[in-house]
């Protein structure tokens, strides 16, 4: 078998390139066309929000994810949900978290930016 000869006559000026018919030789090589996907709408850009982490026993994480199933919807919204709740159900436990849960700029209850709640505070 003979190898092909890479010669000028294969090159074409910018521009100039055109498709060649049955370039591939057999029509079972040609390359599948297509059709171009419709653009998918912008999403909204998303609120900033922090990443947390925390370790759960197998079996809740199961529980939690058959439950996330069941609902339609994702771990994550039921986590983020769960906080939620446990954060309005203590709102009142400490100055700092009551003002935050009412959009009110806040600063630490100890005053030394520790986060730490004060010792009148914690009970």
């Amino acid at each position: 078998m003979r190898t092909a000869r890479l010669t000028a006559d294969l090159l074409a000026r910018k521009g100039e390139a055109r498709a060649l018919a049955d370039t591939y030789g057999t029509p079972l090589l040609d390359p599948i066309l297509r059709p171009v996907p419709a653009p998918r709408p912008a999403r909204p850009a998303p609120a900033a929000s922090f990443r947390a982490s925390c370790s759960l026993p197998p079996e809740e994480h199961r529980r939690l994810r058959i439950l996330a199933a069941r609902l339609e919807r994702s771990v994550s919204e039921l986590v983020r949900e769960a906080v939620r709740a446990f954060l309005d159900e203590h709102r009142d436990d400490c100055a700092c978290v009551a003002a935050l849960a009412r959009n009110e700029p806040a600063t630490c209850c100890r005053g030394d930016g520790s986060g730490r709640a004060c010792a009148s505070e914690r009970g």
